[in-house]
């Protein structure tokens, strides 16, 4: 049950959150020569054992990602799911965004 999407377009991935299998993960946008959506073998499993993943939103340029879950916990990682760590918490957090503001002038 896929939830949240996001692009990494420099690399053609995309990264998503499952609620069902409570894992983030990544395939690359275009399928593997003679594969089609449903028998694709390019799906990765970055980070697993998470409660209910909701959002995700990438951060390319520093190589992380940022996802959110039901229970309320923020986490970053690395674009490849090592370096795991919760970054805080929210009663009630259910998306995440990374913006990149311009330098002030």
């Amino acid at each position: 049950m896929p939830i949240d999407l996001d692009l990494d377009l420099q690399h053609r991935a995309m990264y998503w959150t499952d609620r069902s299998l409570n894992v983030v993960e990544r395939a690359a946008m275009d399928l593997p020569a003679g594969q089609t959506a449903a028998n694709r073998s390019d799906i990765v499993t970055l980070v697993s054992g998470l409660s209910t993943p909701i959002d995700i939103s990438l951060d390319t340029g520093a190589g992380a990602m940022y996802f959110t879950d039901l229970g309320g916990q923020i986490y970053s990682a690395n674009l490849d799911g090592t370096g795991k760590k919760t970054i805080g918490s929210s009663s009630g957090a259910s998306g995440i965004t990374h913006v990149e503001l311009p330098s002030p002038p």
